[in-house]
């Protein structure tokens, strides 16, 4: 099955896409439900507290008015008494109403309720009883009747809002440890989506790396190898993708040029003896040897231009080793990328641990409210007309309520900050992926360089029709000397044989977009007619002879 570079590049970037997706919808889910929990605890559980002692305060007043009126024993302080159970009737009648039945969240609450709203309207006909006895001066029954009757029934008043505020504070730690729960169980989750995200996130990465560095370093191994003249390099190419066709490609390319370069090596060995054979019969030539030297220097300059066009190939094979380098530091600055939007999720849960926090604090202000209205209650029944300082303990719990409004706004505080730092790690991830184009862009550069040696190569050819130009020159020189080489014709035609044979296998190379101009240049007869030049004709005149590249279509 073929698995392509930019198919590999492409499943890396939507896998961390979805996981960043999944990650960050259930991080909201979370928060959003963390959020719904708070705002039921602080609707089911705390008003109903703050109701209720309310109630339970007015119950005191009710109290105390009464008993201060008893202790004055005059109509005008049993009126003033009066007005002010009146008044306090009526703020207990709104804050039941907002309690009672909305805020009530049990049976076992209902029935404490229905128990209280009877034992309330009992002790509300014996208020108006002790009274009317204040108001008709009968002061020792009114005494009597306070402290065996309506004393009693106020402390069955307070004990049944004892008992309901304590079902509701029974109710709202229930609610916050199933809160705690949740929240553990969330941290727990994201925790380990996080992890097997890193996990795939870096397996993906080191795969995709690998993919794309190991045939890369091959490549660019093989051809510095073969620039170096190292041929015959076995590679074992298992890809399929298209850097692996690459380097299979130059894999073949070697091959052919091993076995090359092992003909043109035997047939220069076979050239070399014949050429032993035809230096006897140029010893005369030395004199006429000063006309080749122009020509031998301008095959000199073509071949310091050859030289000079291989060093330009050279550098251009550094230049590619330094992308692959550059390459490399991308994938480098991808992988911290990823570390960071790692770094950003850890702080998401940090935050929820202080969502924790808060939620603890608010069970603590409840608890500390109940202690306080207990205390409050203790003070009023023991200092009797010293009551009053009940009302510095009503204004602490009015406090505590305030410092339970101020933690819910911290808590809508941190949720905001979490969705924040939601976002930020989507930024990183979409770092991440822009890293990866920037490999992508390097691979395209590494193209470039190689278009640049292939330039380079045309330079190449043109130093080579030079040296064909000169060698033409000298072959001209050769002609007025052939009378002197008669004997060494033999050689001379064996040695044709063999460069024709070399010529043919030469013509494997091809360079596209000069292929018609080198067609027509090699078609060029490289050998013309051989003759004597001097006054004496030998025994027989040597033929002429065509050295023809007719099977070549490039150099």
């Amino acid at each position: 099955m073929r698995i392509t570079v930019k198919s590999r590049i492409i499943a890396t970037m939507a896998a961390a896409f979805f996981i960043a997706i999944a990650v960050g919808t259930f991080g909201l889910w979370s928060l959003e439900r963390t959020q719904a929990d708070l705002s039921s605890m602080y609707r089911d559980q705390l008003m109903p507290i703050v109701h209720l002692g309310e109630v339970r305060n007015l119950i005191f007043l009710d109290r105390t008015a009464l008993n201060q009126a008893l202790l004055a024993g005059t109509p005008d302080a049993a009126a003033a008494a009066d007005d002010r159970i009146k008044t306090h009737m009526a703020e207990m009648g709104k804050h039941w109403s907002a309690y009672y039945p909305a805020l009530v969240n049990s049976d076992i609450e209902m029935s404490q309720d229905k128990t209280f709203i009877a034992k309330r309207l009992q002790t509300r006909d014996l208020i108006a009883q002790e009274l009317k006895l204040l108001n008709s001066d009968q002061h020792e029954k009114a005494s009597d009747f306070m402290l065996h009757s309506v004393e009693s029934s106020f402390d069955e008043e307070t004990s049944l809002i004892g008992k309901i505020v304590n079902e509701n504070v029974r109710q709202a730690q229930q609610a916050s440890a199933d809160s705690s729960a949740r929240g553990h169980r969330t941290v727990i989750i994201t925790l380990l989506v996080l992890v097997v995200a890193a996990l795939l996130v870096l397996f993906s990465g080191f795969a995709l790396t690998r993919a794309v560095m190991k045939p890369l370093l091959q490549a660019c191994g093989l051809a510095e190898r073969i620039s170096k003249g190292e041929l015959n390099q076995a590679l074992v190419v298992t890809g399929h993708d298209e850097l692996s066709d690459t380097l299979r490609a130059l894999s073949q390319m070697d091959t052919q040029l091993t076995a090359i370069v092992a003909k043109v090596r035997d047939n220069a060995s076979d050239v070399m003896h014949s050429a032993r054979d035809i230096s006897a019969g140029n010893d005369d030539l030395s004199s006429r040897t000063q006309e080749q030297a122009s020509s031998l220097e301008e095959t000199a300059a073509s071949m310091e231009e050859m030289t000079a066009t291989v060093k330009q190939n050279a550098e251009g094979a550094g230049q590619a080793q330094n992308i692959a380098t550059s390459l490399r530091s991308d994938a480098i600055a991808g992988r911290k990328i990823a570390v960071d939007a790692s770094s950003a999720m850890e702080l998401i849960t940090e935050a929820s641990r202080s969502i924790s926090e808060i939620a603890v604090l608010i069970d603590e202000i409840a608890f500390q409210t109940n202690l306080l209205a207990l205390n409050a209650a203790v003070e009023a029944a023991r200092a009797g007309d010293q009551g009053r300082g009940f009302a510095v303990v009503a204004t602490e719990v009015r406090s505590l309520a305030q410092r339970s409004a101020s933690a819910a706004k911290s808590i809508k505080s941190l949720i905001n900050d979490t969705v924040e730092r939601v976002s930020v790690g989507a930024e990183l991830v979409r770092k991440a992926g822009h890293s990866l184009e920037t490999i992508q862009t390097g691979a395209t550069r590494v193209c470039d360089i190689v278009s640049e040696i292939a330039a380079a190569s045309v330079q190449q050819s043109s130093g080579i029709e030079q040296v064909n130009d000169a060698v033409t020159a000298l072959d001209q020189v050769t002609q007025q000397n052939a009378a002197l080489v008669e004997e060494a014709s033999a050689a001379s035609r064996q040695a044709l044989e063999l460069t024709q044979e070399l010529v043919q296998q030469m013509a494997f190379f091809k360079i596209a977009g000069i292929a018609e101009e080198a067609a027509s240049r090699i078609k060029v007869r490289a050998v013309e007619k051989v003759a004597r030049t001097n006054t004496n004709e030998p025994a027989h005149r040597l033929q002429p002879v065509k050295l023809v590249l007719d099977t070549a279509n490039e150099w």
